[in-house]
């Protein structure tokens, strides 16, 4: 993960009734539509489904969400984001280097 800066433009976010925000880097969200667009455009009709995982920092007060990595699917149970095996392991893979990347300050 690479480290979060003070001048990343964010937006946040506030659900009628609860007090907890959600913070996020407006770069990921941008990364999120071209994946989900991209997804999208790749079967007529449909498309497919895209997933991936959010990092960041939660507090009492808020949720921060300052990046995302996309999980790649091979899609083998069709457009659905469904992971097979394959798929499972590219995700723990990503797990654990996140985590060791956060272990090593480079997050």
């Amino acid at each position: 993960m690479t480290g979060a800066t003070t001048d990343v433009e964010r937006g946040s976010w506030t659900a009628a009734g609860h007090s907890r925000s959600i913070e996020y880097a407006t770069a990921v969200w941008t990364d999120i539509r071209a994946d989900a667009i991209e997804g999208f455009n790749k079967l007529p009709h449909c498309g497919v489904e895209i997933g991936g995982v959010l990092f960041g920092t939660k507090d009492s007060a808020c949720v921060k969400a300052l990046e995302f990595r996309a999980v790649p699917c091979e899609y083998a149970y069709g457009p659905s984001y469904t992971l097979s095996e394959k798929d499972q392991a590219g995700l723990k893979e990503l797990l654990a280097r996140a985590s060791a990347e956060y272990e090593h300050g480079e997050a």
